[in-house]
């Protein structure tokens, strides 16, 4: 009887201590505020697009500026309706472009635009955590996603950001061939940049051929 009270006694002991472990454990950081989603919140952002001609004698290179907004509207259907406005400088305004939508969850931000969903982000932010962009359409298509940097500060025109998220989306280099895709995201802000570049050349040394376009965070 002695021996047996002794292991229940064991037993309980084990259980209370397992318990108090799990109740004092921190809590997980999802990150989720590195993509805050709200109905008013509006953010300008700044397109340099690079055009690389090899067809020119000189391979000349031409560049298009424009500014964009990002404003999200209304919330329906357990997704954010996101208008996109491009400035036109001739007439001193914004003018609608598209409208898009954004679905934030506690594990994914899906973002459908021009009828194409891709998962953009995923939780909780990991250090070199891969995914598939594709995977709301739970096929076999693949592209592979990756946090590369996290909680890294950052300097974007005239904003200091002191934790950036950066997501490798694309990355293929040769030597007459590049084509990447990166984008940036800061807490409590969201994306704050997009580079992608897509640049061929007919031979090693040749003039490129393509565009390089880089978009930045203005004003939000």
């Amino acid at each position: 009887m002695r021996i047996s009270l002794l292991i229940i006694g064991c037993i309980c002991g084990l259980f209370l201590s397992c318990n108090d472990e799990f109740t004092n454990s921190d809590p997980v950081d999802f990150k989720s505020n590195y993509f805050p989603v709200f109905v008013g919140k509006s953010t300008i952002y700044s397109i340099d697009s690079l055009f690389f001609d090899n067809f020119s004698q000189n391979g000349n290179t031409d560049t298009i500026h424009v500014d964009y907004k990002d404003s999200i509207v209304s919330f329906e259907n357990e997704n954010y309706m996101v208008n996109r406005y491009q400035y036109n400088e001739m007439n001193k305004l914004w003018v609608l472009q598209k409208i898009y939508t954004i679905k934030a969850s506690q594990q994914t931000i899906q973002v459908t635009e021009d009828n194409l969903t891709l998962v953009k982000l995923i939780f909780p932010v990991v250090p070199n955590k891969k995914w598939n962009a594709f995977s709301f359409y739970n096929t076999i298509k693949q592209q592979e996603y990756e946090y590369i940097e996290v909680d890294i500060p950052m300097t974007i025109n005239q904003f200091m950001f002191d934790s950036v998220l950066r997501v490798l989306q694309v990355d293929t280099i040769n030597l007459i061939r590049e084509t990447s895709a990166y984008e940036y995201y800061a807490k409590n802000v969201g994306l704050i940049k997009r580079e992608t570049t897509n640049i061929e050349r007919d031979s090693i040394g040749a003039a490129p051929n393509g565009t390089k376009i880089i978009t930045t965070i203005k004003q939000f």
